[in-house]
């Protein structure tokens, strides 16, 4: 289903056909269909891009020849079988739009042989997500209460369209002092707390499965990586494991090595489980997910320290967009404060979404390029 504009004339009937919405840098097919009687009178089609958009493929154009962004299609593949002949391109922007919603027009014109030109256009509707911050503390206060964990609630808004995926950062001084989990990492250090899960043992409400390839697929990857000491430092260097997690494995012997092994292929579906669930909680909105659990893990030296918390987000093809940025501080209120390492969750406590574009099948787009 898709943008329909219908041309009658006397010997003819042309549709065109391109989707009511696509995001940024998503493949666009548009459409041309021709009634079969008139194929073999056009001499050629000229289709006129804005600069905004680049070629990626044509649809049964036998011979064509593309100008910059002028694409001239002078042969039409006949089609068997069918009342039509048709022709096309397939499109994509170049880059995302500033703009939350834009309506493009693109021309097309056929040249006949008899000298005639006929001229139809469509429009490329293009849409785009936007986050925004709506609140962060501005200072997180660091005190002898033990009961008084600090955590830093992050407040969000997103407009526009489509889904994101979302990555906390935080730096001090340019050092990046956040740590996240992998999904790897994640087995792990719950292994390590929480030791072996058996399935009668799971809160599986959601009713998860885990496809048996995935896991023997992770396993494999890991007895391969497991094999060396230099694979399990290059694990722990790309942040795939945490220092601990490696610094025990390396110290295993090759029976130890084994046993380990067999555990880990017994609870690894478990905790696959587990962590799906939690990512999967951790959808606080109808259009935002959070990549991992992030937490600022760093040592306070003075009383006041600035951390720089950074929000990348990506949509569902790949597009990144700006990221967004705020100071926050962390301020040591003990009463004999010294230097001392901090772990303070970044923890996402809502996200406004109520200005989210729900239909862009049906929105009205006034301006037209």
């Amino acid at each position: 289903m898709g943008y329909t504009l219908t041309v009658g004339m006397e010997s003819q009937i042309l549709e065109t056909t391109c989707p009511p919405w696509a995001l940024p840098r998503e493949d666009i097919p548009i459409h041309v269909r021709l009634n079969k009687n008139i194929t073999e009178k056009i001499l050629k089609a000229i289709i006129e891009l804005p600069e905004c958009f680049e070629l990626k493929d044509t649809i049964n154009a036998s011979e064509f020849k593309q100008f910059s962004n002028r694409i001239e299609i002078t042969s039409i593949g006949k089609v068997a079988k069918s009342e039509w002949d048709y022709f096309g391109i397939v499109i994509a922007t170049k880059e995302p739009f500033t703009e939350l919603k834009k309506q493009i027009r693109i021309g097309i014109k056929l040249i006949f042989k008899d000298n005639t030109e006929q001229d139809f256009e469509v429009f490329a509707r293009v849409f785009r997500p936007l986050l925004e911050i709506e609140n962060i503390p501005e200072e997180i206060p660091i005190t002898d209460n033990p009961r008084s964990e600090p955590v830093v609630p992050i407040n969000l808004k997103f407009t526009g369209f489509g889904d994101i995926s979302i990555r906390l950062e935080s730096t001090i001084g340019g050092q990046i002092v956040s740590q996240g989990d992998s999904v790897l990492d994640e087995i792990f250090q719950r292994m390590m707390k929480e030791g072996l899960i058996k399935e009668n043992m799971l809160d599986n409400k959601l009713g998860i499965k885990v496809n048996e390839d995935y896991i023997h697929r992770v396993l494999s990857d890991f007895k391969e990586k497991f094999r060396t000491s230099n694979q399990l430092e290059k694990m722990m260097n790309d942040n795939e494991l945490a220092k601990e997690a490696a610094e025990m494995l390396l110290a295993y012997s090759d029976e130890e090595k084994e046993k380990f092994m067999t555990v880990f292929y017994k609870t690894i579906e478990g905790y696959l489980i587990k962590i799906v669930t939690d990512i999967l909680n951790r959808n606080i909105s109808n259009n935002l997910h959070v990549e991992s659990s992030t937490s600022i893990n760093t040592q306070i030296e003075v009383p006041i320290t600035d951390v720089t918390l950074k929000i990348f987000y990506k949509d569902v093809i790949g597009n990144e967009y700006p990221s967004l940025e705020q100071k926050i501080k962390l301020h040591d209120k003990r009463k004999d404060p010294s230097k001392f390492h901090v772990n303070i969750p970044l923890e996402i406590k809502h996200v406004d979404d109520k200005n989210a574009y729900k239909n862009v099948g049906d929105m009205v787009i006034g301006s037209v390029t």
